[in-house]
């Protein structure tokens, strides 16, 4: 098939192309009564493709004529024996607003123009617009269609009103490994059917509200966030978009009704009102059930920080989790290694001392220690081998538990105590150029490390370096970050995902893990929150909850702040204003303790200790 322009259907006059594909063209015609308007023609030389799109089109053109915010179809034929199909429809508005004098300088106004001009389309612009074009998703839906290819592109204007175009990818069905769309635009799953087209809508309105590339989500520019309607319809629209776009499948819209209807609410609006205005409001209210309506969408707790110590904690060597630290003694625990061999360290809390011992000839790599609560010692094991090893709390020399060696280039991982059947375990992994996403527990009885089966339908990506943490009784792990891809390939880049290092993709996605049934559930999908420094995280027992620990990074200076993350709470973690001392700018986070009984934290940093307590606001 060659790029010339298949002939025209008769009785229509060319007047300029207007793009060209490999196998599609759209074009400026006269129709038979010599009207200006436009033609689309496709060519496929696949019989059953074609037959496919020919069984669409009455569905297509009636839907459509009867839907303001589709593109109306006016017309459409095929010729089966060159397979061009041909569809007309309306001319779009001019990108200068009028039609031009000469036919030759036109071109179709489309909501991508709108997102790279310099004037900022208002929010209550950008709700009106978004509730006219879930209403045409949703006209599609009910006839069993998904377009698939929503993007800003694919958005005309006619009569200043924006009608979703471009119907070629309209399907009844999302077939296994189809290419949907643009990359960003689509979630990295490509499940949920209708809901697919809702995440589209939710990331083309965004572009159109922010100004920003959907890649970027969900930051907002200052000139959203200071906008007047703000408070009452902004926010409202940004927790819409959020949902709309949310990577779990089981927190998204599952089809635009939901969406639609969401924005006709954001269009009434809701001021958010500030925690001292919302007590006053639920006083005068005179309802509890109306309080805790309104707390509900506020910032429930702030931070307030102590520095206790300006001496610089950071010992390059240091390796540990919040399961090492013994709270009777108050005493913090690590065993790491080196070329040297092994080192034993312990820091106690309130006195800030700390001591250590060497032991030259034990294991010179130790992915990970933790603190077995049965039997009140450390245990840690050695990366490529997996020898396990018991070290005693008195400083002693480490004792190595009977093991048969692995020899495994990526036993490396994170570590964790599971409590039910008393074994160590491990998460993760890195070798060969890849990321694995294996885990062991290792058996005292048998001296090996026993690959775990899931049970779970869905599972982490492969990933390296993941932070590990248990919730509160210990049957339920957290997993957070890492760096990896869906396939665990070294170099191998992902469509749709962004701060690509060379190597691997920085996950951020957040994750449990039911030690009881061997099944993981996500938390946060991959790069959906995307936070910058230290990036630590710690379950609070007492508040049920997680909290994030975040900072600066290389040329983005900013201190120390926690972000409360509830489960169930269908939210993005929330920041959580700073009080008591100011923290400086926090670059490094050795560990992050939070104690039983008071529920405070401890912050060890390059920049000194601090201890947190989280407060209800």
């Amino acid at each position: 098939m060659t790029r010339e322009v298949p002939p025209l259907p008769p009785d229509h006059e060319l007047i300029q192309t207007i793009s060209q594909r490999h196998t599609s063209w759209v074009m400026q015609v006269r129709d038979p009564g010599y009207r200006p308007c436009c033609l689309k023609l496709t060519y496929s030389n696949d019989p059953a493709h074609l037959q496919d799109q020919i069984t669409l089109r009455n569905d297509l053109m009636r839907v459509s004529q009867a839907t303001p915010g589709l593109l109306p179809m006016l017309d459409w034929g095929v010729n089966t024996d060159t397979g061009i199909l041909w569809e007309r429809y309306p001319l779009a508005d001019d990108t200068h607003g009028t039609p031009p004098e000469d036919p030759l300088r036109y071109q179709p106004a489309t909501l991508a123009d709108r997102c790279r001009s310099a004037d900022r389309t208002p929010t209550l612009t950008v709700i009106d617009w978004g509730i006219r074009l879930a209403s045409a998703v949703e006209a599609l839906h009910r006839e069993g269609l998904m377009h698939l290819d929503i993007k800003p592109s694919n958005i005309l204007f006619i009569d200043g009103l924006p009608v979703l175009g471009d119907y070629g990818s309209v399907s009844r069905s999302v077939q296994p490994h189809r290419h949907l769309g643009s990359d960003g635009y689509y979630p990295p799953d490509k499940h949920g059917s209708f809901g697919l087209d809702v995440f589209a809508l939710g990331r083309t309105l965004y572009e159109l509200w922010s100004g920003l590339e959907r890649y970027q989500f969900p930051k907002l520019p200052v000139h959203v966030l200071s906008e007047p309607h703000w408070q009452r319809h902004g926010w409202l629209l940004n927790e819409a978009l959020i949902r709309a776009t949310d990577v779990r499948v089981s927190h998204r819209f599952p089809d635009a009704t939901g969406f639609g209807a969401t924005l006709l609410q954001t269009r009434e609006g809701r001021t958010r009102l500030s925690r001292r205005k919302a007590l006053a409001a639920a006083l005068t209210v005179g309802s509890g059930v109306a309080g805790v309506f309104i707390m509900r969408n506020l910032p429930s707790h702030r931070a307030v920080w102590r520095h206790r110590s300006k001496k610089r904690f950071g010992y390059e060597l240091w390796q540990s989790t919040s399961l090492t630290c013994d709270w009777r003694t108050r005493m913090l625990y690590s065993v790491s290694a080196d070329s040297r061999g092994t080192f034993f360290q312990r820091f106690q809390l309130d006195q800030h001392q700390w001591k250590y011992d060497a032991f030259p000839k034990g294991p010179t790599r130790i992915p990970f220690c933790t603190f077995c609560p049965w039997s009140e010692d450390l245990v840690f094991c050695e990366s490529v081998t997996g020898q396990v090893f018991r070290m005693p709390l008195d400083g002693s020399q480490p004792e190595p538990l009977p093991t048969k060696a692995l020899n495994r280039l990526d036993f490396t991982g994170s570590g964790y105590v599971n409590p039910i059947s008393r074994r160590i375990g491990m998460f993760a992994g890195y070798g060969n150029f890849r990321a694995h996403n294996r885990r062991y527990e290792y058996s005292p009885e048998a001296g090996l490390w026993e690959q775990i089966t899931e049970t779970s339908p869905q599972l982490p990506w492969p990933r390296g370096s993941s932070q590990l943490f248990p919730g509160k009784d210990r049957k339920t792990w957290y997993s957070w970050g890492g760096a990896g891809n869906r396939d665990g390939q070294e170099g191998l880049k992902e469509p749709g995902l962004k701060q690509f290092g060379g190597l691997f993709y920085p996950l951020s996605d957040f994750w449990k893990l039911d030690l009881h049934h061997q099944r993981w559930s996500p938390l946060l999908g991959v790069q959906e929150w995307m936070p910058m420094g230290p990036r630590r995280a710690i379950h609070h027992p007492l508040l049920e909850s997680v909290l994030f620990l975040t900072g600066s990074e290389p040329g983005h200076q900013t201190e120390g702040r926690f972000h409360l993350w509830t489960e169930g709470g269908e939210r993005l973690p929330r920041a959580l204003p700073n009080r008591g001392d100011t923290p400086p700018p926090l670059f490094r986070c050795w560990n992050l303790l939070c104690e039983p009984d008071s529920g405070d934290l401890w912050v060890l940093a390059d920049e000194g200790i601090f201890t947190v307590s989280i407060q209800a606001a």
